[in-house]
């Protein structure tokens, strides 16, 4: 692949995604355990089995490390998944400017589709019929049990937030206490009303995700994780944090960050 390539990367909601990823699954091979059964090592203790593929993957911050050791951010662009069903004439826009392209693609190219739920292509010079996503898309998703989404959407906040820091973007992921919500347009568009809850600041419950870390030897995920959390309750410099664990990245460190950050999780769980 040339170093100089261009990356287009689509993200959206990781709840979203995950759930998306498993009715994808669930088309094909029915017998699979629930949702639920599949998101959790101990659903008691709320301990997220982030080893699964349809979680792994929406924890973005981690795989965007690793492309950023071979491309820099300039030459990566997001696309926001929840935008482009909404706004896909506005993202592709964004697009063409990366690209270096003239505007072609404008709104007159899109008719919302309100049985898939997904815009569809036309050509606007001709009558001809848009061309809408295939079956294979905009399947009906299985009821989750709300407490699983709450929980998730507490596990997948942090990284989303490092993922926020790194791209210099706001996905905006967070504004519901329901994770996997689209956004407010999307039920305008699709002609119901939106009851989702305001945005949840209670930066401490989140602290749980940290036992995904555990089996990872990536320390910046630690730094970043640790400098995010920690400034916002010790009202600590991130940055001198981080520059801090850079110098002392050692596997000690990252031992005692474990611990620190074990410690914390003891202390929620004691006040919950």
């Amino acid at each position: 692949m040339a170093r100089d390539i261009k990356l287009i990367i689509v993200v959206r909601n990781p709840v979203t995604r995950a759930i998306s990823d498993y009715t994808q699954t669930l088309s094909k091979k029915p017998e699979i355990p629930t949702f639920e059964v599949l998101a959790f090592k101990n659903r008691t203790l709320g301990l997220i089995d982030a080893s699964w593929s349809a979680l792994r993957i929406g924890i973005y911050a981690l795989h965007l490390e690793t492309w950023m050791q071979y491309f820099p951010l300039s030459q990566m662009h997001f696309v926001s998944g929840e935008r482009l069903i909404v706004d896909p004439a506005g993202e592709m826009a964004k697009v063409q400017d990366f690209l270096g392209l003239k505007r072609i693609v404008t709104d007159k190219h899109f008719y919302f589709n309100k049985t898939k739920g997904f815009p569809c292509l036309k050509k606007p010079e001709d009558s001809s019929t848009p061309r809408c996503l295939g079956k294979s898309k905009g399947r009906t998703h299985p009821r989750i049990d709300p407490d699983v989404l709450r929980r998730l959407h507490k596990f997948f906040k942090p990284f989303n937030m490092m993922f926020y820091q790194m791209t210099g973007q706001n996905f905006e992921w967070e504004l519901g206490e329901t994770a996997g919500e689209p956004p407010s347009e999307y039920y305008e568009l699709m002609g119901v009303k939106n009851n989702i809850g305001g945005p949840s600041r209670n930066v401490l419950t989140n602290i749980c995700c940290i036992v995904l870390l555990g089996s990872h030897n990536d320390v910046c995920c630690f730094k970043r994780l640790a400098a995010i959390i920690l400034s916002a309750h010790a009202n600590l410099n991130a940055q001198r944090f981080n520059r801090h664990l850079d110098t002392n990245s050692q596997p000690p460190v990252r031992a005692m960050m474990m611990m620190m950050m074990m410690m914390m999780i003891s202390a929620y769980r004691t006040q919950r």
